[in-house]
Order: C-alpha cells, then sequence, then structure tokens
C-alpha cells in the first residue's frame, strides 16, 4: 500500500484543490455564487425550479446564470 508520505501528499493536493474552488466560487457575483452553491455544493441540492421561486426567476434563467457561472469557474480552475 502506499506510504503515509503518499497518502498525505495526496490530501494536500485535495486541500490545494478545495481551496482553489473556494477562492473561485468567491470571485462569482452573488447570485450566481447562490446559484452553484445551491446547486452543486449544498448537501440537498436544489432544483431550478425551487431557485427560481426563491430568486424571482424562470427557471431558464436560474439555469443560463449557472451555465454562465460553471464556464467562470472551469476558467479560472483551469488557469490557476
Amino acid at each position: 500500500g502506499a506510504g503515509p508520505e503518499a497518502l498525505f501528499g495526496e490530501g494536500e493536493e485535495r486541500d490545494g484543490e478545495a481551496a482553489r474552488l473556494r477562492a473561485a466560487v468567491g470571485k462569482l457575483d452573488e447570485r450566481e455564487r447562490r446559484i452553484v452553491r445551491a446547486r452543486h455544493l449544498a448537501a440537498r441540492p436544489r432544483t431550478l425550479a425551487c431557485l427560481g421561486a426563491e430568486l424571482n426567476l424562470s427557471r431558464e434563467r436560474v439555469r443560463q446564470i449557472e451555465a454562465r457561472a460553471m464556464g467562470k469557474l472551469r476558467r479560472m480552475l483551469k488557469a490557476a
């Protein structure tokens, strides 16, 4: 099996990725951040319809904002 050094290195790498993801999510605007957290980072992900009702937006508009935010996150994480 892998030695403790290898396991620690993997844990450190995961911590680094989590920190980069948190930093990238922090750069999104408030509405994008709220949607991404509710849809992808919550223990119980919310539906587009549920978020739409909360934000007074259509389900489709929430989906568009989510897609734009996910694209921004991908670009930020690729650049990091």
